[in-house]
């Protein structure tokens, strides 16, 4: 979708491979390499604005940190909307934005929290696998304090509910 100088791209769904997709089109549709696609066709057109659309409630950190980097190094002014509820690596994505150009509907939920895996294998194995967490939650943390939180605030919000978060309404969120 191109008016002049701006393009929205919509990021709705699972964030990386969608296990559950029906089609190969949907299981990689919100993928870095399909995101990659997308912003060079927005490139193409020359468009200096893009207006992100998300509704997810996140995915995979990798694919998601990807995306994020794609659009801050795109050159374009990002405008994030978020629709319904977002969490996890959505959160992440929006964060590309300058503060003032995020919104979302006052009906619209937030969820931030500490990345998650599976671990298995032996102590060595496991401790391997929390240090790799930490290292992530670093990266998280950069894109929020990059929208001016506090590290104090973001400390508190991902550490609620043993980690897992705390849902957020739009105007809780644009607090922090």
């Amino acid at each position: 979708n191109n008016s002049e100088l701006e393009s929205t791209l919509v990021i709705s769904g699972d964030i990386g491979y969608n296990a559950w997709a029906d089609t190969y089109e949907d299981y990689k549709k919100n993928t870095s390499e399909a995101m990659a696609l997308e912003l060079q066709s927005i490139k193409d057109l020359k468009a200096t604005v893009i207006n992100l659309e998300i509704e997810s409630l996140g995915g995979d950190v990798f694919h998601g940190l990807a995306i994020y980097s794609m659009l801050k190094q795109s050159g374009a002014k990002i405008n994030s909307f978020y629709r319904g509820a977002n969490a996890s690596m959505s959160t992440v994505i929006g964060s590309v934005s300058s503060v003032e150009d995020i919104s979302m509907d006052e009906t619209g939920l937030y969820l931030i929290h500490k990345p998650m895996s599976y671990s298995g294998g032996n102590a060595n194995d496991m401790q391997n696998d929390m240090n790799a967490l930490n290292k992530v939650q670093k990266s998280l943390e950069t894109a929020y304090l990059n929208l001016g939180v506090s590290q104090e605030s973001l400390d508190d919000l991902m550490e609620r509910n043993g980690g897992h978060g705390e849902w957020l309404t739009f105007a809780e969120a644009k607090e922090y």
